[in-house]
């Protein structure tokens, strides 16, 4: 009997990593492969600005530390990582990113990057400091995402200068609207002239 729940066991573990994208057959480039990858999927989750879960992918020591539930990546095995698996089929939770998968190309390549060891390493750049964002634009940002629609209005009604204001990674309002708000938020936005195409630091807008 334990030997057929044993086998049934590894048969469970074959498929589910069956499931899993093939990592890419290459040496991957953190700047060139990941690092925009991440940027353009995951930082608006969990970059400079926002990092639901407590996790933040763009710096080394806060992405291996992991989020509220502990790591997500494994350097040197992508199978057990939680990243991926979350990538994948949500591991048991929401499948990330919120605005629709990764294709199984870009996992793979996230994949070959942890097998890898899961480098960070980046050119040093200097960094001019950023302008501190506007703390009613930070308020209004909250409101937003939380689809909270009277109070989104209100804050705009005080100051509706802040409808196509940026933050500091060059992201409105209405593009937070259209990632993480809902359908009422981004109505009233558009009706305050909310610009749907603006684009932010990834150049991406918010009707993208």
């Amino acid at each position: 009997m334990r030997t057929t729940c044993l086998f049934i066991m590894i048969g469970y573990m074959a498929l589910a990593q069956t499931k899993l994208p093939p990592a890419a057959n290459r040496k991957i480039d953190y700047e060139k492969d990941v690092q925009a990858l991440l940027s353009q999927k995951c930082y608006a989750c969990h970059g400079e600005d926002v990092q639901q879960s407590g996790l933040r992918l763009d710096k080394r020591q806060n992405a291996l530390r992991g989020g509220d539930y502990g790591p997500v990546i494994s350097p040197g095995n992508s199978v057990d990582s939680k990243l991926i698996r979350r990538l994948v089929n949500g591991d048991g939770g929401l499948q990330m990113p919120p605005t629709g998968p990764l294709s199984d190309e870009e996992i793979g390549t996230l994949r070959a990057w942890i097998d890898q060891g899961a480098e960070f390493r980046t050119a040093v750049q200097d960094k001019t400091p950023s302008k501190p964002v506007d703390p009613k634009l930070t308020t209004l940002i909250a409101a937003v995402r939380s689809g909270d629609t009277k109070a989104t209005g209100k804050l705009l009604a005080a100051s509706p200068e802040l409808v196509n204001a940026r933050d500091r990674a060059g992201s409105s309002p209405l593009h937070h609207a259209a990632g993480f708000g809902n359908l009422a938020t981004m109505k009233l936005l558009l009706e305050r002239g909310a610009d749907v195409n603006a684009a932010n630091k990834r150049q991406s807008t918010p009707l993208f």
